[in-house]
């Protein structure tokens, strides 16, 4: 994502997503069967009926164009906005592609406040969908307003970052002078002690890194903050790379009660050798919709971000299904 993505301002608060579980699963399930067992006395699936999340025959034609895309895996990662046990709001929303065509990684934030038409309930925020219908009506409302073909999730709460965060021991992020005095001050609200002095790369510990995420003040606004989202996940997705593999079934113990997905222990395990024979130490970002091609409106007295919708759909088909 270039520097003139990232320049807009918006109002609206965003949360972070915790969805660096699904890299410390993914870098688990490479030892293959290993913990196959143990997953399944773990996982919390939640069974999701693929016929009725906007994948249709329209779809895949208009798909086809793009060679072996029927190979691409499309992930759904939903960080939701609620307390325990509650049913709230997809503050933060990725789409992670595992693309063995290409042998790459990628990662697609899409702004929250997208304005989505979202079946049965109208145009909206994007993030809406996931509170009027869980993760199928997310699912379908992606689908069908960018003509991708996500058919899996993963969803977890906001709130579990700190502790993901510190059982890993803290993660690197190079922060900027104008991001310190807003992180610390925020993390000093939530009754951390931790605090960051200078600029640069930085270990982080979970409050810091949540703060971190949540910075809403400076230039980019909540464009700059789906930044910081990614690069906290790739921090995680780092860390998790040089983790020893005898942690693993420490890590797994600790964080799986915090997630609930659509896949089962084969999909994790079969996902995972795909994202070994990879072998991508990297993911390639970027975020939509695009700048030049969207814009903050005020419709009936709530914010919206609309969008050219034609350029955003060939955009996104074109960073996921092509090289």
């Amino acid at each position: 994502m270039n520097k003139s993505q990232r320049n807009k301002k918006k109002k609206s608060p965003l949360k972070i997503t915790i969805i660096t579980l699904l890299i410390i699963i993914l870098v688990t399930l490479i030892g293959g069967g290993l913990y196959s067992l143990y997953l399944s006395s773990k996982l919390d699936k939640v069974d999701l009926d693929k016929n009725n999340i906007g994948i249709t025959n329209e779809t895949t034609e208009n798909l086809s164009k793009y060679a072996s895309y029927d190979k691409i895996i499309n992930i759904a990662l939903f960080g939701i906005d609620a307390g325990d046990n509650e049913f709230g709001r997809s503050d933060s929303i990725m789409v992670l592609t595992v693309d063995p065509v290409h042998n790459k990684l990628k990662l697609s934030s899409i702004m929250r406040d997208s304005y989505v038409n979202i079946p049965d309930h109208g145009m909206d925020k994007l993030n809406h969908a996931f509170a009027f219908g869980n993760s199928t009506l997310a699912l379908q409302t992606l689908n069908e307003n960018f003509n991708i073909n996500v058919d899996n999730f993963i969803s977890t709460n906001f709130s579990n970052l700190p502790k993901i965060i510190d059982k890993l021991g803290g993660v690197t992020i190079n922060l900027t002078a104008e991001e310190i005095p807003l992180m610390n001050k925020y993390a000093a609200s939530r009754g951390s002690t931790s605090s960051i002095d200078s600029a640069g790369p930085q270990l982080l510990d979970g409050d810091l890194a949540l703060a971190y995420s949540r910075i809403r003040y400076t230039a980019g606004g909540d464009y700059e903050r789906t930044s910081r989202h990614r690069t906290v996940l790739g921090a995680v997705f780092n860390k998790v790379n040089n983790t020893p593999a005898t942690q693993f079934p420490s890590l797994l113990n600790d964080f799986l009660p915090f997630v609930q997905t659509s896949f089962s222990t084969s999909e994790l395990l079969s996902l995972g050798t795909t994202i070994s024979q990879i072998g991508s130490s990297k993911i390639i970002e970027d975020r939509f919709p695009r700048d030049d091609f969207s814009k903050g409106e005020t419709i009936n007295g709530i914010y919206y971000l609309t969008f050219d919708e034609e350029a955003t759909k060939t955009q996104m088909q074109q960073f996921i299904y092509e090289n």
